[in-house]
């Protein structure tokens, strides 16, 4: 568990690099803005909100907790009398740092550090942290209703994914679009990535498992099989996928790839076998390529990559309907049969959540971002063409002037 928080506390800074690297934004005030965030939400995690997500629930409401259950981490108990809750906590602390930080990376280098923290203060509290309850929380009410999500595929990735529409909708930010500066560079990333997310993985091990430690052994086993079994499915996928449509295959596709592959086994890596999580990703990489490149237009020319929304709105969603076909008992005992078991039951409620979560999200994130970017704004200045134009400049080795058209017709920003 130690280890696995240290994995999982260092994924928000890795990928708010990553995302940085796509877009061609500024990596250090990404990194910056990261950083700041994350001391914002440890600092009310510590005193409330770990104990809003986790708490004993109040008036068994199944939505939150009671805010004073785990004040300063100071009513500690021990999970398979061992694990202390304090490390617990800090765990759990990882996955309240890597959504906003996803939602952050689709601002690029737009984000206005003071109005974002403004608004990510009462995002967290009225957002996060009810769906985090509802979701993991033994007696939360989507787990009392057949409904699993092992690692984050509604938590991270679903409420990542609308939370950034609904905020690129109120900033007018395009998401990335820019072809990527140095797509090796973006490669690398992409498997650091991969990286630490074993440890937000198999630390999640402990809220899914009996008090023994041999069972948990067994269940953190097969989600390291099932980690690395669905990234290679998605990079063999994006490959072959290329080839049909006759394609190059860049370090842009196969790092876009890579975390698709992440993504797609969160909510299933502790539920479903070796084959499951491989068909899982394989449909995930394979629908979301299509949808991107022939509806939405993202990542058809090289190294232009995937959209913050596309990877992790569709990934997060196929991975948590997956999830319901796929899951077996003998697997988890904390799961349920899904649908290649004969029951049908699970994946209508996992269709349910994701509806739910998407309207949920969408319209309360909206109004959040509106108010708050009213009191200050959010984002600063105009969505500009400057990752375009110094991408052009750097292709011919010539320097982006200001305000010159480039071959595209795009003018630079002043």
């Amino acid at each position: 568990m130690i280890v696995a928080t240290i994995f999982g506390f260092f994924l928000a800074p890795a990928i708010a690099y990553y995302y940085a690297t796509l877009a061609n934004a500024n990596i250090q005030k990404l990194i910056e803005a990261a950083l700041v965030t994350g001391s914002l939400i440890t600092t009310v995690w510590i005193i409330f909100s770990f104990s809003l997500t986790y708490g004993k629930d109040a008036w068994r409401n199944g939505i939150m907790g009671f805010p004073m259950t785990f004040y300063m981490f100071l009513d500690t108990f021990q999970w398979g009398g061992y694990i202390p809750n304090s490390i617990v906590a800090v765990f759990e602390l990882s996955f309240a740092l890597i959504t906003p930080t996803i939602v952050a990376a689709s601002l690029g280098d737009r984000l206005n550090l003071p109005g974002w923290l403004l608004f990510v203060f009462a995002w967290h509290i009225v957002i996060w942290v009810p769906i985090a309850h509802i979701v993991w929380h033994p007696q939360g009410w989507f787990y009392d209703h057949t409904i699993r999500d092992f690692a984050g595929g509604i938590v991270v990735h679903q409420v990542a994914a609308w939370s950034a529409v609904a905020v690129g909708l109120v900033t007018n930010t395009t998401h990335v679009k820019a072809p990527v500066n140095k797509p090796d560079n973006a490669l690398w990333y992409s498997i650091i990535v991969w990286f630490l997310w074993f440890g937000l993985n198999t630390g999640k091990v402990w809220s899914t498992t009996a008090s023994t430690s041999q069972h948990a052994m067994v269940i953190g086993s097969q989600v390291v099989v099932n980690t690395i079994a669905a990234t290679m499915s998605s990079i063999l996928s994006a490959y072959f996928y290329d080839m049909i449509f006759e394609r190059p295959t860049t370090s842009t596709t196969l790092s876009s790839a890579i975390i698709l592959g992440c993504v797609s086994i969160s909510s299933a890596a502790g539920f479903v076998t070796v084959g499951g999580a491989m068909c899982i990703s394989l449909f995930t990489t394979l629908f979301t390529f299509f949808v991107a490149h022939h509806v939405l237009g993202e990542g058809w020319e090289p190294n232009h990559p995937l959209s913050v929304v596309t990877i992790h709105g569709f990934g997060g969603v196929w991975g948590f309907l997956g999830t319901a076909i796929f899951e077996y008992e003998f697997i988890n005992a904390a799961g349920y049969n899904g649908l290649t078991y004969g029951r049908g039951i699970p994946l209508t409620h996992h269709i349910s959540a994701v509806l739910a979560i998407a309207a949920s999200v969408l319209v309360t994130v909206y109004v959040l971002a509106f108010v708050f970017n009213a009191i200050c704004p959010i984002t600063i200045g105009n969505e500009s063409a400057a990752p375009a134009a110094s991408y052009n400049a750097a292709a011919t080795n010539e320097p982006a002037k200001e305000g010159k058209a480039d071959e595209a017709g795009v003018v630079s920003a002043i």
